[in-house]
């Protein structure tokens, strides 16, 4: 089986996750990738997977790569303690996911791991990745991060955008600037876990 199959399987088990849990369909983005890093991680260009991981995950079976994904998403009014509501729909955009999982089929375990990236500092982390690599790679386990928050792509100082704007030009999750808040995040989550190739 090849990495683009065993990549359809760990995001056709996340699509049926989530039609399992969610009512309704929600629509599927545009996959783009995996996009090739143009250097090794910790080169100045930055031209590689943001936090991506310097140990040689390649000796230990296992692959990492970054796919853009875009589509259109509602924006979503969260009053504390009541029911979403819907403010509008149809706001573009674009965004990123890192997977990280076995090359083969015989070594993956049947979970994938699906993490929304934590933007708490203004940038995109993998907060227990580092802590549970090891074991997440010796008990054969796919690991899944999105992208979803307005911050971690366009933070100023932090963000995806500002420390490589060549790699991360194109990813938007304000509708061009329109919207500044994480109204768009919950379809982005959504659409992506959904996700069908």
């Amino acid at each position: 089986m090849n990495r683009r199959s065993f990549a359809s399987i760990c995001v056709l088990w996340l699509m049926l996750l989530t039609r399992l849990l969610a009512a309704g369909a929600v629509p599927n983005p545009k996959v783009i990738g995996p996009i090739p890093p143009k250097a090794p991680p910790g080169d100045l260009s930055h031209e590689y997977p943001f936090l991506s991981i310097t140990e040689d995950l390649k000796s230990q079976g296992y692959v990492e790569e970054e796919f853009f994904l875009e589509g259109a998403a509602n924006r979503y009014n969260t009053p504390p303690l009541a029911t979403a509501t819907v403010i509008d729909g149809g706001h573009p955009y674009r965004t990123r996911m890192v997977v990280r999982r076995p090359v083969s089929t015989a070594q993956f375990n049947g979970t994938v791991l699906l993490k929304w990236q934590n933007v708490t500092g203004g940038y995109d982390l993998d907060a227990m990745s580092t802590a549970t690599q090891e074991h997440l790679i010796r008990h054969g386990y796919a690991w899944i991060g999105v992208s979803a928050q307005r911050a971690g792509v366009h933070d100023p100082t932090s963000g995806l955008k500002a420390w490589s704007p060549s790699r991360y030009r194109t990813l938007d999750l304000t509708h061009d600037g329109t919207i500044q808040d994480d109204a768009l995040c919950y379809d982005v989550f959504s659409q992506n876990v959904s996700k069908k190739p």
